[in-house]
């Protein structure tokens, strides 16, 4: 099957538990994309378990190297959290410092970086 052939286009470094949903604006301005993260780790008692320094990295193609930004995003704070990327071989890297219920990564190209074609 070709599908499983080909390589995953997001690699989450976490524990069990924790899932990544990635969402693409097609026509957005900014071009633009989230990531929807969920922690499924549940206490006894009731709530979520946090977890801290959650590392998700994607493929990119070379056009995208500095012509990105990265901010995260949790419920019940008002400003979201610039986020440092991290530009290896074939793929960026990106750490979110904390996880609780649920928080979302929104990547964005940098005003008249990046044409449409070549974003994900």
């Amino acid at each position: 099957m070709i599908v499983s052939a080909l390589p995953p286009l997001l690699k989450l470094e976490s524990p069990d538990d924790i899932y990544a949903f990635i969402r693409v604006k097609p026509n957005g301005k900014p071009l633009s994309a989230v990531v929807h993260l969920v922690n499924w780790n549940l206490r006894a008692g009731g709530g979520n378990d946090p977890f801290k320094h959650l590392s998700l990295s994607l493929p990119f193609s070379d056009e995208w190297k500095g012509r990105l930004t990265a901010r995260y995003f949790q419920p019940g704070r008002k400003e979201g959290e610039n986020l440092e990327l991290e530009w290896h071989s074939g793929y960026f890297r990106m750490t979110v410092p904390r996880l609780e219920a649920w928080g979302i990564v929104e990547l964005a190209a940098k005003p008249g970086q990046l044409r449409k074609e070549s974003f994900p």
